[in-house]
């Protein structure tokens, strides 16, 4: 997605690096040692860089200009978010689960992103916009 200002940076770093916090929390019971090994170093950098991208929103928003601003993009990047999960019927997914790299689902990891990340947004007075709308992947 473009990034035409400041406040889609912060989405940006807040949205995409709390993919990965998500995701490398999951490695962290991987049967592949190597990744197993490096999921909570991965796990704490990215969420490191997305609490530095929600302090940007945090303070953004407290301004009026800057909180209409973060509800406005928050249209764009909310849908962008929860789709870097993929879709929740993936073909792959039983393989992965299997093979033991991961160990839930993708509709189950996004539930739980979501939930992180809705109450992180209401707390900064956002309005969590519709979770279907301008989605590619359900």
């Amino acid at each position: 997605l473009p990034r035409e200002s400041w406040v889609d940076d912060a989405f940006f770093h807040f949205f995409v690096d709390l993919n990965g916090a998500f995701h490398s929390h999951d490695w962290r019971d991987a049967s592949y040692v190597p990744l197993a090994k490096m999921a909570p170093t991965v796990e704490r950098d990215e969420l490191g860089h997305s609490e530095m991208g929600y302090f940007f929103l945090a303070e953004a928003c407290q301004e009026p200009a800057g909180k209409t601003l973060a509800q406005r993009l928050l249209a764009k990047w909310y849908p962008a978010a929860l789709d870097m999960f993929g879709r929740s019927d993936s073909p792959n997914t039983p393989k992965f689960l299997h093979w033991g790299l991961k160990t839930v689902g993708n509709a189950e990891i996004r539930k739980a992103y979501k939930g992180y990340a809705d109450k992180k947004l209401e707390a900064l007075g956002l309005e969590i916009p519709d979770e279907t709308k301008n989605r590619r992947f359900l």
